[in-house]
């Protein structure tokens, strides 16, 4: 289910997107998360990708992203059909900070938002790139 361009990325999302799959946390990680993170460079067979890492107080983050062994982001994946939360970001973020990894990722396929941990603990103050997956939107914090 590789994905070899952005174009491809988009019409796997639209497709996905007319499909009785978007109500699953798992189908939204196999159509769209890990293809948009093999094409970005990370891959599971090289051991860059851990999926479900359990975190200090006892949850478990969707996916470490890791170089040398070394945690590097966090990816919290949520259904498709699900709206990304106050309280989903803030879980996010809470688990890269208690794991000392500064940049976490939420998505739930049809949004992917970027936070930076070392600006606070709350979506409001680490929230540094929102970008729409389904249609072209962009959006950089400060």
């Amino acid at each position: 289910m590789s994905i070899t361009s952005i174009t491809e990325l988009k019409e796997r999302i639209e497709e996905f997107s007319k499909t009785d799959l978007v109500s699953n946390e798992a189908n939204t990680k196999k159509w769209i998360i890990e293809p948009l993170l093999e094409y970005l460079g990370w891959h599971f067979h090289r051991r860059e990708i851990i999926a479900e890492r359990r975190v200090l107080d006892g949850g478990w983050v969707d996916y470490s992203l890791q170089l040398s062994g070394k945690k590097i982001i966090f990816v919290e994946a949520k259904p498709f059909s699900h709206d990304l939360a106050v309280l989903d970001n803030n879980q996010a973020i809470s688990y890269g900070k208690q794991e000392d990894v500064r940049w976490v990722v939420i998505s739930n396929g049809r949004f992917l938002k970027i936070f930076d941990t070392s600006r606070g603990n709350q979506e409001k103050d680490c929230l540094f790139l929102l970008c729409g997956l389904k249609r072209s939107y962009l959006r950089i914090f400060n």
